[in-house]
């Protein structure tokens, strides 16, 4: 009985990692796109059955290829990382951060209007421009050390909120156009 208990634990252990590797972006560690998807589905029927504010924000790291082209593939990997941890630390515990593609991530917001999501989208971006990325590592920008080595980054934000008549990649469109 106990070794039917103990494959049984192993078998729900190993579902447990195989989910959350395929719900996760294997560099950032925050959701990747189809998880982003489908939850961005979620949000926006939870929206239209009760009359809620969803709002999304799409941030791209500007310059990036510079990143990699002049530091190397591992100094981006270590910026990817860090852009990540700075958004999970700026954001709610329901708020949804995820790696859409490359450079790029996007974050939707439950109960948020369009005008609260372009003020989150001003923080972050500041945030972001405050840091100083040293391959995964961050200093505040004053620090004599980034002056010398380390990578200034800054963020391009786009806001879009669900409106009625609006389908969830409507609003991925529209906060992928206000990036730019």
């Amino acid at each position: 009985a106990v070794n039917h208990l103990a494959l049984a634990l192993r078998n729900a252990l190993l579902f447990r990692q195989v989910k959350s590797l395929a719900e996760r972006d294997g560099l950032t560690r925050v959701a990747n796109r189809r998880s982003f998807e489908e939850r961005l589905d979620q949000e926006s029927t939870r929206h239209a059955r009760y009359g809620q504010p969803l709002a999304l924000i799409m941030l791209d790291v500007d310059h990036f290829k510079r990143v990699n082209d002049t530091c190397g593939h591992q100094a981006g990997d270590g910026v990817l990382r860090e852009m990540a941890g700075l958004l999970v630390e700026a954001l709610r515990t329901t708020d949804f951060p995820a790696r859409y593609g490359g450079e790029e991530f996007a974050v939707i917001l439950p109960h948020t209007s369009r005008d609260q999501a372009v003020l989150l989208a001003e923080r972050i971006r500041e945030r972001v421009a405050g840091r100083c990325f040293l391959a995964g590592e961050t200093l505040p920008a004053a620090s004599e050390e980034c002056v010398e080595s380390g990578l200034r980054i800054t963020v391009s934000a786009g806001v879009a909120a669900l409106a009625p008549g609006l389908t969830p990649s409507d609003m991925v469109a529209l906060a992928d156009q206000a990036l730019y």
